[in-house]
């Protein structure tokens, strides 16, 4: 019964070796395709962000400028301004995350792995 049970253990373990080989090209494929896809969502909703960011500052400033509010105009432009500057650094850092699988795709691999062990 436990040389049985040994011989499927050991059948077992040999065809998930020859499955993960079979399929890390695919796998790998699958992973840079990810990589591509998430960066660049990322970076198109930032840039979204800005751009909404900068279009309610315009707004506002058009709306406050010919009324007295010039309390209501300063305190927009610092949380238009906060949230301007973050999406800015966010927006650099997805695109440098985002060409690595163009440029690198080999080290983009590497990383990904190292991440999931």
């Amino acid at each position: 019964m436990e040389e049985e049970l040994k011989q499927k253990l050991i059948e077992y373990v040999e065809a998930t070796g020859d499955f993960v080989t079979e399929q890390a090209p695919l796998v790998a494929q699958e992973m840079l395709y990810f990589g591509k896809m998430q960066g660049a969502l990322y970076i198109i909703a930032t840039l979204m962000v800005i751009v909404l960011t900068a279009t309610a500052s315009a707004f506002f400033f058009r709306m406050y400028k010919d009324n007295e509010h010039e309390e209501g105009w300063v305190g927009i432009g610092i949380i238009s301004a906060v949230i301007s500057t973050t999406c800015f650094f966010a927006f650099v850092a997805e695109f440098l995350n985002n060409i690595q699988p163009w440029i690198a795709p080999r080290l983009y691999l590497l990383k990904e792995i190292g991440d999931i062990l």
